[in-house]
């Protein structure tokens, strides 16, 4: 499965087959040092909830993140990211899913999210819009999810930054943004033949 980047409009898919996915880890913790899952939000293209879930990280994480309410209260007493690994399946299988920085995110995933219809970069869309463009990399410097949510002044949805819920529907926000800009600019330039974009 490979990762759409820009210009990968998705104005022609079903709302419920667009899906929005956002997550919460831990930082390197235990023997091996992995991340480890602690809250996972779906939300589909009409903003509607698919999943919501904590997850147990299988160690204690000592309060690290009670900050931003993921207490060890709450998720010692949630089921473990494997256990609702096949439900997560299912949902997500052969649907088109958007994440802030997919390659990132879909390493996270077992099979890396190879199953799904297509995967959606909105890092890498919204990126060339604003970043400053890198001669070394040849790409544009990356910009932060909340960066560019406040960037484009946009309200902010319930909850606080940094938590998978709050997170996602921001994501998607964004994510309709760049569809309404993006089309509103294509139609101008059908109208006059300009080949340039003026994002």
């Amino acid at each position: 499965m490979s990762v759409s980047y820009p210009y990968n409009g998705a104005n022609s898919i079903n709302p419920c087959d667009l899906l929005f996915v956002d997550g919460e880890r831990t930082f390197p913790m235990g023997e091996c040092g992995t991340r480890r899952w602690m809250e996972l939000a779906i939300i589909d293209g009409s903003g509607a909830t698919v999943f919501h879930s904590y997850f147990n990280p299988g160690i204690p994480v000592d309060n690290r993140f009670a900050k931003k309410g993921l207490t060890d209260e709450v998720l010692m007493r949630a089921p473990s990211f494997d256990s609702q690994w096949l439900l997560i399946r299912e949902l997500v299988k052969c649907k088109h899913v958007v994440g802030w920085w997919m390659d990132m995110e879909r390493s996270f995933f077992p099979e890396q999210l190879d199953f799904c219809k297509q995967l959606h970069c909105a890092q890498a869309r919204f990126s060339p819009l604003v970043g400053d463009y890198s001669m070394q990399y040849a790409n544009y410097k990356n910009i932060g999810m909340w960066d560019a949510f406040d960037l484009l002044g946009l309200e902010q949805p319930p909850g606080h930054r940094h938590r998978a819920m709050t997170d996602v529907s921001a994501m998607r926000l964004i994510w309709n943004w760049l569809e309404k800009t993006q089309t509103q600019n294509l139609l101008a330039i059908s109208k006059k033949s300009d080949p340039y974009i003026p994002f």
